[in-house]
C-alpha cells in the first residue's frame, strides 16, 4: 500500500507546480512579446498615415529649404571675401593683374577664388561633421581622412594668396 505523503508523490506534485508556474510565465511573456509587436505596427501606422500624409510637399519645401540655404551661403561667402570692396577699390586701379600687392585692394578675381576657399573648407567641415553621424568606422575614418584633407588644402590655398599679396 502506498502511502498518500510518501517522498514520490511529494516531489510529483512540486515538479507539476513548478511546470506549471514555467509554463505560466512562458505565455505571459508571448502575450507581453505580441502586445509590443502590435503597439510598434500601430506606431508606424499612425506615422505612415498622419505624419506622411503628404510626401510630395514635404520634398517640395525641403528643395525650397536647400535652395535658401545655399543662397544665403553664396551671399555670405561673396561678402565674407570681400565683395564691395573688391567692386569700389579693385576697379579704381585698372590693373589687368589677377592679384593686387595690396592687402587693402582686391580684384573680382580675388574675390571669386576666396569665395571658392570658403566653400572648399565649409565642404570640409561638413565631412567631418558628416564622420561624426557615421555608422561604420570604416566609413568614420574615410570622412575624417577627406574632411582634414579639404580642410588643409583651403587652407594652404588660402595662406598661398594671402602670402601674393604680401605685406602691403
Amino acid at each position: 500500500m502506498q502511502n498518500i505523503f510518501s517522498p514520490y508523490r511529494i516531489h510529483q506534485s512540486i515538479l507539476k507546480k513548478k511546470f506549471s508556474t514555467v509554463a505560466h510565465i512562458q505565455n505571459q511573456y508571448n502575450i507581453m512579446t505580441n502586445v509590443k509587436k502590435q503597439i510598434s505596427c500601430q506606431i508606424d501606422l499612425f506615422i505612415d498615415n498622419n505624419l506622411l500624409m503628404y510626401p510630395s510637399m514635404h520634398r517640395r519645401s525641403s528643395k525650397l529649404v536647400l535652395i535658401a540655404a545655399v543662397a544665403y551661403l553664396v551671399v555670405f561667402f561673396a561678402l565674407a571675401s570681400g565683395l564691395f570692396n573688391s567692386i569700389i577699390e579693385g576697379s579704381r586701379r585698372g590693373t589687368s593683374s589677377f592679384i593686387l600687392p595690396s592687402r587693402s585692394v582686391q580684384t573680382i578675381g580675388e574675390t571669386i577664388v576666396t569665395m571658392m576657399i570658403l566653400f572648399m573648407g565649409m565642404v570640409g567641415a561638413f565631412l567631418l561633421y558628416r564622420s561624426g553621424k557615421a555608422i561604420t568606422p570604416k566609413t568614420q575614418e574615410g570622412l575624417l581622412a577627406a574632411g582634414f584633407t579639404v580642410l588643409m588644402i583651403s587652407l594652404m590655398i588660402g595662406f598661398t594668396l594671402i602670402n601674393f599679396k604680401g605685406l602691403g
